[in-house]
């Protein structure tokens, strides 16, 4: 497995790639992960203030993580429900945020996730 090397930063998974760069972000960030959307950036007038992001508590992470890998819908807590829709995109619903993703994403975000590169510290 992968470890991540610097846990204060954004991360996308290395499977990515063949998605222009798009991809779930993942930073952790102490006693919580925080997620968001690269494709936020792609329009020059978005700002890193007014990205959309989820807030997931750190002790709910590796739940999220388990559950992302089996590509169906779940609900982790109050803090994330990701729906996954027929095509294979998923949004990702937290209490003040949607965050929509490609087929392609998810399936880098799930594949990211089981190479361990989103595990906490």
């Amino acid at each position: 497995m992968t470890t991540n090397t610097r846990l204060d930063e954004w991360k996308t998974s290395t499977f990515s790639g063949n998605n222009g760069g798009a991809c779930v972000e993942v930073k952790i960030d102490g006693d919580k992960v925080l997620v968001r959307d690269t494709k936020f950036r792609r329009n020059p007038a978005n700002t890193s203030e007014t990205q959309p992001q989820i807030e997931i508590p750190a002790g709910l992470w590796p739940e999220v993580c388990n559950r992302a890998v089996s590509m169906t819908s779940f609900k982790v807590g109050n803090a994330l429900t990701v729906t996954i829709h027929a095509d294979g995109a998923a949004t990702f619903i937290g209490p003040d945020t949607d965050l929509n993703y490609t087929p392609d994403e998810v399936d880098a975000f799930a594949k990211g996730v089981i190479d361990g590169q989103f595990d906490l510290p």
